[in-house]
């Protein structure tokens, strides 16, 4: 039989996953002692702090951690099938023998009895055994998954967070320098300068700019309420993306690597596998219908004199039992042929789980690699826009740009800014969302990414306080 192989490669897979939620664990606790000095309630708090509170309070996570403790009880519980069930009794018993032509009689009697029962050869009971075994694999598999699930919502809403502060840093940046821009035109129409038009266009450009900083203003509150119900409670600074940091790319930078870590590792796979497996035995089981069972059963009875009158008897019983099926109304036929059909299932849904992996591992590793390409061009926009900006200022005071050329350079520049900082954190999300699709999220991929973080001293705003 290939069951007992396929059970121990299955759990073997799944405590790895599981060995993976556990050190993950100790490094946490580890750095949030270290960090505990400098992160405390409603101070400074970066993307490792937040997990380790998010680790102790996330329901999602404790549902599978609860889960996976309750699994872990089914597999001896299986085993207890296999050890002899013994069952003991007491009995009081009263008698009356009436017969024709002859006084009644009327006596009590007492007595006990142990049975034991010890099953041989039971195909059931070995394959029910079995299937705790993957049932406990899976839900390793489950506690691990959401171990990663539980980091991927973390750094999503964390970066949503800072993309919100973002746009509403550079936002009223923008709107600042409207405001600086309308004075100088001010002047200038007062000299003759410049025209009632160009008053007006700055003027219109600011109201622009400040719809948009609220609108910036509202989405980093929701943003910010996102990441404090994960935390808990209420943060007073977090920590940014520096800025003049390189995100990493792709590595390795090799679709083919990924694709196959996918069709291996990927939790959907993992879980589908095992669930191949499971209907493996059900049909196994439902075809072991038609074996026999074999049990050694024994008893001990001692019975009491009756009545006063006999000797007390006792009664030693060892014997050999085996059950064969015969004829069960074609149950075992009908039940074969579902458990045949669901097991052809499985692999349907196996072959469905590995197409969808390797979907996904493709989506997100060419994402990465545009993200990647978005970031070197924004970067050199942002430089040019900039230098143009600057061109246009100087221009503008010699007379040779209009304040309308002045505007459009400063927009350009406000997107790209913009536009740049997204992509970054797009980048970094989606290259964690790559190690999650193939379970091969560590503890050193999210050191790596908190390490480019710093405290940017900026207060988190919160117009609730």
């Amino acid at each position: 039989m290939t069951y007992p192989t396929s059970c121990k490669r299955a759990l073997k897979r799944a405590l790895s996953c599981l060995c993976f939620c556990l050190c993950l664990f100790l490094c946490l606790d580890a750095h949030a002692q270290e960090a505990s000095g400098r992160a405390r309630y409603g101070s400074e708090a970066d993307l490792l702090t937040l997990l380790k509170r998010a680790e102790n309070i996330d329901p999602q996570l404790a549902s599978a951690r609860l889960a996976y403790q309750a699994d872990q009880e089914g597999v001896p519980r299986a085993r207890a099938g296999f050890f002899p069930q013994i069952t003991g009794g007491w009995a009081r018993t009263h008698n009356q023998i009436k017969a024709e032509g002859l006084p009644s009689v009327s006596y009590t009697q007492n007595g006990w009895q142990v049975s034991l029962t010890q099953p041989l050869f039971n195909w059931d009971i070995w394959t029910t055994y079995k299937q705790s075994e993957l049932a406990e694999a899976k839900s390793a598999i489950l506690f691990a998954q959401a171990y990663q699930e539980l980091f991927l919502r973390v750094a999503n809403t964390y970066f949503a967070f800072l993309a919100a502060r973002d746009d509403l840093r550079l936002t009223g940046t923008y709107r600042q320098s409207l405001k600086e821009q309308l004075k100088v035109t001010k002047l200038r129409f007062r000299g003759g300068e410049a025209t009632l038009v160009d008053v007006r266009d700055i003027e219109a450009a600011i109201d622009r700019a400040q719809m948009q900083e609220i609108s910036a203003q509202g989405l980093m509150e929701t943003k910010r309420q996102d990441l404090e119900e994960i935390f808990g409670g209420p943060l007073a600074r977090i920590a940014g993306l520096r800025q003049d940091v390189s995100v990493p790319g792709v590595m390795p930078d090799d679709m083919s690597i990924w694709i196959a870590q996918a069709k291996r590792n990927n939790f959907d796979v993992q879980l589908q596998e095992i669930a191949r497996k499971t209907a493996d035995l059900e049909t196994s089981k439902a075809k072991g219908a038609h074996l026999p069972t074999i049990s050694l059963n024994a008893s001990h009875s001692p019975v009491g004199a009756a009545g006063g009158f006999g000797t007390p008897t006792t009664t030693n019983t060892v014997m050999l039992q085996v059950s064969i099926p015969i004829f069960s109304g074609f149950e075992t036929q009908y039940r074969v042929r579902q458990a045949l059909a669901l097991e052809e299932k499985a692999n349907s849904d196996l072959d469905a789980a590995e197409r969808k992996s390797v979907g996904a591992v493709r989506e997100s590793f060419f994402s990465m690699q545009t993200d990647l390409q978005k970031i070197q061009s924004l970067a050199n926009a942002v430089r040019s826009s900039s230098a143009a900006l600057d061109a246009n200022k100087i221009g503008y005071r010699v007379g040779g740009r209009s304040d309308s050329d002045v505007l459009q350079a400063k927009n350009a520049l406000l997107t790209t800014q913009r536009d740049l900082a997204h992509a970054r954190y797009d980048l970094l999300t989606q290259g964690l969302r790559l190690k999650s699709l193939t379970a091969s999220l560590e503890f050193a991929d999210i050191a790596a990414i908190n390490g480019l973080l710093e405290d940017t001293n900026e207060q988190v705003p919160n117009r609730s306080r």
